[in-house]
């Protein structure tokens, strides 16, 4: 798996903050969360640099997320508040990370219209999220995804994630 990325100093200290609210599981998880995105960008192909600021946008997503828990409302007040934390392209990531391939996420995009980092972000999401329930093996959890792939998760996503297990 990848480090974790550096990250500029007002995005530490709001990560810091959401750390001290979440406690060490969620952090663990959002850290989690983070070198998946990083690892399935990378086999995606993207530039270091765009892989790393995934990262940082990955682990703010899932601090962010275990923060608003279903309040889509509190949720999207946590995502305005990110505007001075996050360059406007990593929070369009976090904001969309919810989306669902096929659509029905929670602000209606679907398929491309999707940015590719919240795209990404949500396959790694939901990877840590399966893998918590797996039976220790991940191909529980690889074929939940293969079933989700093309109507919530983006397909290429899936493809790579499958990739990086292969060679694991």
């Amino acid at each position: 798996m990848s480090p974790l990325p550096r990250h500029s100093p007002a995005l530490t200290a709001y990560l810091n903050l959401l750390g001290e609210r979440q406690g060490r599981t969620s952090v663990a998880r959002a850290t989690e969360v983070s070198r998946w995105a990083g690892d399935i960008a990378e086999e995606l192909s993207w530039s270091p640099l765009k892989r790393e600021r995934l990262r940082g946008a990955a682990l703010l997503f899932a601090l962010q997320g275990s923060l608003s828990g279903s309040d889509s409302s509190r949720a999207l007040e946590e995502i305005e508040l990110l505007a001075g934390v996050l360059d406007d392209e990593q929070t369009e990531w976090v904001r969309f990370g919810h989306e669902r391939w096929g659509g029905g996420g929670l602000e209606g995009l679907a398929g491309a219209q999707i940015p590719d980092g919240a795209r990404v972000i949500a396959l790694a999401d939901t990877w840590v999220t399966l893998l918590g329930r797996d039976d220790g093996t991940g191909n529980v959890a690889i074929a939940v995804c293969w079933r989700d792939a093309g109507y919530i998760l983006w397909p290429d996503a899936v493809r790579a994630l499958t990739r990086l297990r292969t060679r694991a």
